[in-house]
C-alpha cells in the first residue's frame, strides 16, 4: 500500500462490469487518480483503490451519470483516529508514551563494551558505572574525557579506553594492559645454565645446540644427572659460562595410578523450584514476582539477565533478571564394579593422554584392583621423551679463570 493512501485515508470502490467502459471514460475526463483495476470478489465486477476525498468525488460524478459505483472498504490513519476518538485512556496512554520517549531520549539506554584481550566486560561495566557512565545517566551530564581518565587511573588492567556516545547508546572500547612477562630461568641465571635429567632413563640420542655434552647414546642416567654442561673449558686455563641448550631423548618408564571411590555423593534435585523475576528500567530494579520466601536446606541458584530489544535488534533500557532456586539433597550412591571400572578407565585415558603429550609412547601395562572402598588402576607406560631441563647455576656471564 502506498504511504499517502495510509496517511490520508483510502477507499476501495466496486464498479459493475457493464459500467466499466463508462467509468473509465469518466475518470479520464475528470482526471481522477486511482490504482489499476482489479477483479472484485464478485466475478463480473472490478474494483479500484483511491484516496477518501477522491472516492467521494467519483461517487458523486458516477451518480449523475447513472454509473453503478459502490463502496467496498475504507481504511487509513484518519479513520483509525476517528474510530477511537472517544477513548480517553488510549489517547492519554499515547501522550504518556510520547512523553516517556522524549524524556528517555536524553539519557543513556545501553552501554556496549568491546575489549581487546582477555578483559571481563562485566567488570568493565561496573567500573564504568562507578565512573559515572551507566544506563539512566543524563546525556547532558556526561563528560567522556573525565570518564576515560577515571577508568584509566582506577583500573589496573586497562591500558587504553575510548568512550563514544551515539544517540542513546554509549560505545566503549578498551584495551588490556599487557604486563611484561616474568624473566625465565635462563634470564635469571644470566647465561649460566646446565641441562640436567628430568627423570631416570636410557639415552637414545642427543641434539646439541650449545654447551658441553656429558652423556651419550646407551648411557643409563638418573634424575638430576648433568646432561649438557653450561661450562666449557677454553683450553687456556679459563672457562666460558653459557646457557646450555639442546635435547636429550631417552627411554623412560612412568607409573600412573587412578583411584575411584566405590561410593560417591550425588546431587538430587527435590521439591519445586522457585523463580523470582525483576525488571530493570534504566538500571533501577522493579520486582515483578513476589518474594520466594526462605528456602531451607541446600539450594542451587541460577541467575540469568536478558536485555529487551525492539524488533530483536534495537536495545531498550529494559532488562529482565530471572533467578531460579533449585533445592537439592546430597545422597550417597554406591557403584557396581563395572561402573567403577568404566569410570576409572575413562579417567586413566584422560590422564595418560596428557602425560604422553609430546612423547613417543612405546608400550603400557595396566592392572586393575577393586576393593570395598575403591577401584584402583595402575598403569606403567614406557616412552621416549626429551628429559633435559634447564638448571641455573651461577650469576654473571663471560670467561672465568680457574
Amino acid at each position: 500500500m502506498r504511504a499517502d493512501l495510509f496517511l490520508l485515508g483510502y477507499c476501495e470502490l466496486g464498479v459493475k462490469a457493464d459500467d466499466v467502459p463508462a467509468f473509465l471514460n469518466l475518470c479520464h475526463r475528470e482526471g481522477f487518480v486511482y490504482s489499476p483495476l482489479q477483479p472484485s470478489e464478485e466475478e463480473s465486477d472490478m474494483r479500484i483503490r483511491c484516496r477518501l476525498l477522491t472516492a467521494r468525488a467519483i461517487q458523486r460524478a458516477a451518480a449523475q451519470r447513472n454509473i453503478t459505483v459502490y463502496r467496498l472498504k475504507t481504511g487509513g490513519l484518519p479513520l483509525f483516529f476517528h474510530r477511537y476518538r472517544l477513548r480517553a485512556g488510549l489517547w492519554l496512554g499515547g501522550v504518556l508514551a510520547l512523553l516517556l520517549i522524549w524524556l528517555a531520549s536524553g539519557v543513556i539506554w545501553d552501554v556496549r563494551v568491546e575489549g581487546e584481550g582477555e578483559l571481563d566486560t562485566d567488570r568493565i561495566r561496573e567500573e564504568l558505572a562507578s565512573c559515572g557512565l551507566a544506563p539512566g545517566r543524563r546525556l547532558s551530564s556526561l563528560d567522556t574525557d573525565a570518564i576515560e581518565s577515571r577508568l584509566l587511573t582506577g583500573s589496573d588492567g586497562v591500558a587504553w579506553v575510548s568512550v563514544n556516545i551515539k544517540g542513546t547508546v554509549a560505545y566503549v572500547q578498551v584495551r588490556e594492559l599487557l604486563k611484561p612477562e616474568a624473566p625465565g630461568e635462563q634470564e635469571k641465571g644470566e647465561g649460566g645454565v646446565n641441562l640436567v635429567a628430568l627423570c631416570d632413563g636410557r639415552v637414545e640420542s642427543v641434539r646439541l645446540v650449545r654447551g658441553e655434552v656429558m652423556v651419550g647414546p646407551g648411557d643409563l642416567i638418573r634424575e638430576g644427572q648433568l646432561l649438557i654442561s653450561g661450562v666449557r673449558d677454553m683450553g687456556d686455563g679459563s672457562y666460558d659460562v653459557m646457557a646450555a641448550a639442546g635435547e636429550v631423548w631417552a627411554r623412560t618408564e612412568h607409573t600412573l595410578t587412578v583411584k575411584i571411590p566405590m561410593s560417591r555423593e550425588e546431587k538430587v534435585y527435590v521439591g519445586q523450584k522457585k523463580v523470582k523475576k525483576t525488571l530493570f528500567f534504566f538500571g533501577k530494579p522493579i520486582k515483578i514476582t513476589k518474594s520466594t520466601g526462605i528456602i531451607e536446606g541446600n539450594c542451587d541458584t541460577i541467575k540469568k539477565m536478558e536485555n529487551v530489544c525492539l524488533f530483536g535488534t534495537v536495545p531498550l533500557p529494559l532488562a529482565i533478571e530471572t533467578v531460579e532456586y533449585l533445592p537439592y539433597e546430597i545422597k550417597s550412591v554406591t557403584m557396581t564394579e563395572k561402573e567403577a571400572s568404566e569410570q576409572a578407565f575413562a579417567a586413566l585415558s584422560d590422564e595418560l593422554a596428557g602425560a604422553v603429550e609430546g612423547k613417543t609412547l612405546l608400550s603400557q601395562s595396566i592392572r586393575c584392583e577393586i576393593t570395598q572402598e575403591h577401584c584402583l588402576i595402575h598403569c606403567t607406560y614406557r616412552c621416549i621423551e626429551n628429559i633435559a631441563r634447564p638448571q641455573p647455576f651461577a650469576h654473571g656471564t663471560g670467561a672465568k679463570t680457574r
